[in-house]
């Protein structure tokens, strides 16, 4: 519509026209006219009817009922094969922290998951506003939904919200969710997040498991009813402590905060600036890790890696420091052309030749640079990248095996080549575990929570007891084998280094490792206690590690919710010297002929 068109409009052309975009309908003709004529240039669209509104929320709700392009019933409709809490529990979905994050944060005008844990869907998850949740299985398709209602955030007499949500019976992801509250639709309010915290929080504690039938199942507090009490005795305070901008009453007055007990010709205390307080620390080269390293003016970086602190009342669930999330890895500039095994393989056209180039590509200053690099392990791209084509030690104890195996073939026996076959393509980075199998997950979402536990019983036995990250360690003289230990303990009263080798197993995730149903077929009782058993995979994991590291002692740590063992394992100089020579048959006679006949 063109100024030629509005100016031929009669004037009750000109009102209905307004009337349908609600704005203003006063004043003469001329004034209509201008009115329109801006209502055009700006694109005004016409106010929605509420049937119109009605009409396209129940379309969209439609939408959610189906996934993937199969129909799933209406949960609020559906009446039979929902199993209440106390039952259902065992069965309910691997949902993490890190699907939490995926699924609230897909609109970016969410915001931080921390405003969620801080603030209101946390505290209704913990202090029980959230009801009971009922399972369904939805059998014969490959979803299952999950149902509750949560007490509204105004007026605790009003009606509950009701919500469900839809997830992945494989992969624990969230793939939808509805609230009845007004920001339901979004499928990522409040409510819905309160309920996935709830969820989570099972995974952590073991009692989403299918082993765990024999616990009680009042695992959490029913919603709890509101209390009246004195208002002296009521915290107003927000969940985040009131980081919001919000102007606080002073806790005390004006006087009683510049009291001084000293007369005025003995105060000594100077008052001193920001910038001279920051300009002295860097001076005296303090500044590095200090609080106020964060506040002070910074140089422009690349990127910008945020870590949400845990407020006292979460101290022990966890947040996103204990689950790094990495969209994507960009590889700085003076990392970008690190060799690996597999460059220095694809520049060699025989075992000889490249026996020779790995030594004179790989020095000590590239291994070295190679572990920096590789810091953070499974969330870092070079990580992978240089663990191809090396003898890890997670897989050295079945090249152990395999060759011990073949010793009784003959000489070009057929067996041998099958045997060691699927080895290779394992090391070649061919094949790989499922990601989403459930222990590894779970181990996954355990592991920063199992080494802040580790850390925190150390220091009630060390002074400066600290854990340090630790990339993939290439050994020196044979840079095919490497190791990469979940950390590095060191401290100040020892003077000795100490790699970290953590489990969380998720057979027992609902037990404390000591248990005595526990069972763990890799530890064996002793009169010393539960001790990791020396013909079993993971001792030799602990040996290659420190024989790579050239350190002493491993602290070999089992974790659950429920407890923990910590077994500490010396250095057997004859152990590794037999793996390390196992290996380096294994990759001369096996593993390098094969990739070269590949």
């Amino acid at each position: 519509m063109d100024y030629n068109t509005v100016k031929k409009m009669k004037v009750n052309e000109l009102k209905s026209f307004l009337r349908l975009r609600d704005m203003r309908l006063s004043g003469n003709k001329e004034n209509l006219r201008a009115r329109v004529l801006v209502a055009i240039e700006n694109g005004v669209k016409p106010v929605k009817t509420a049937e119109e509104i009605e009409g396209e929320l129940l379309r969209e709700y439609n939408d959610k009922l189906t996934c993937k392009g199969i129909s799933i019933p209406d949960p609020f409709n559906l009446q039979d094969g929902w199993k209440p809490e106390a039952i259902g529990v065992k069965e309910w979905p691997m949902i993490s922290t890190l699907y939490i994050i995926k699924f609230l944060m897909l609109d970016e005008t969410i915001g931080d998951l921390n405003d969620y844990k801080k603030s209101k869907a946390y505290s209704y998850f913990e202090r029980g506003w959230l009801g009971k949740i009922d399972f369904h299985p939805l059998k014969d398709t490959p979803f299952c939904l999950m149902r509750t209602d949560c007490r509204p955030s105004q007026r605790i007499s009003d009606t509950l919200h009701k919500l469900w949500l839809l997830f992945s019976k494989d992969t624990g992801n969230v793939l939808e969710a509805h609230c009845t509250c007004m920001a339901g639709m979004g499928s990522s309010c409040n409510h819905v997040a309160a309920a996935l915290f709830r969820i989570e929080a099972a995974m952590r504690y073991g009692l989403s498991n299918p082993s765990s039938t024999s616990l009680p199942n009042e695992w959490l507090p029913n919603r709890n009813e509101v209390q009246p009490s004195k208002a002296k005795n009521i915290d107003f305070n927000r969940d985040d402590f009131a980081k919001r901008g919000k102007s606080r009453k002073k806790l005390f007055s004006t006087p009683k905060k510049n009291y001084h007990p000293l007369p005025i010709k003995r105060k000594t205390t100077k008052t001193l600036s920001f910038e001279k307080i920051v300009e002295t620390l860097k001076e005296k080269d303090l500044m590095k890790d200090t609080t106020l390293s964060t506040a002070a003016p910074q140089p422009e970086i690349d990127f910008v890696v945020e870590s949400v602190r845990k407020p006292d009342h979460v101290s022990d669930l966890p947040c996103i420091d204990d689950v790094i999330v990495v969209e994507s890895v960009r590889k700085p500039d003076h990392v970008s052309n690190l060799p690996c095994i597999d460059d220095v393989i694809l520049t060699s056209k025989s075992t000889d030749e490249f026996l020779t180039n790995v030594t004179n590509d790989l020095t000590n200053d590239i291994i070295d640079k190679i572990e920096v690099a590789t810091k953070g392990q499974s969330t870092n791209e070079l990580w992978y990248q240089h663990r191809k084509s090396v003898i890890t030690a997670s897989k050295v104890h079945e090249v152990k095996t395999k060759m011990e195996t073949i010793k009784g073939y003959q000489k070009g026996d057929e067996r041998s080549e099958v045997l060691m076959w699927s080895l290779t393509k394992k090391i070649a980075g061919f094949t790989f575990l499922n990601p989403n199998n459930p222990a590894l997950k779970y181990g996954r979402e355990m592991e920063g929570m199992a080494s802040s536990k580790l850390l925190d019983f150390l220091k009630t036995k060390h002074k400066g007891a600290k854990i340090r990250d630790c990339g993939l360690l290439l050994h020196k003289n044979k840079p095919f084998i490497g190791a990469s230990p979940d950390g590095i303990f060191s401290c100040d009263c020892c003077k000795e280094e100490v790699c970290i080798e953590i489990k969380c197993p998720y057979s027992i995730s609902y037990l404390s490792p000591t248990d005595e149903n526990a069972k763990l077929r890799y530890m064996i009782k002793t009169d010393q206690g539960l001790r990791l058993r020396e013909s079993h995979q993971y001792f030799s994991q602990c040996q290659f590690q420190m024989g790579v590291w050239n350190l002493k002692k491993c602290f070999f740590f089992v974790y659950t919710a429920h407890g923990f063992i910590l077994n500490e394992i010396r250095f057997d100089t004859n152990f590794f010297s037999e793996l390390s020579e196992k290996c380096s048959n294994f990759y001369k006679e096996y593993y390098l002929p094969s990739i070269f006949l590949a």
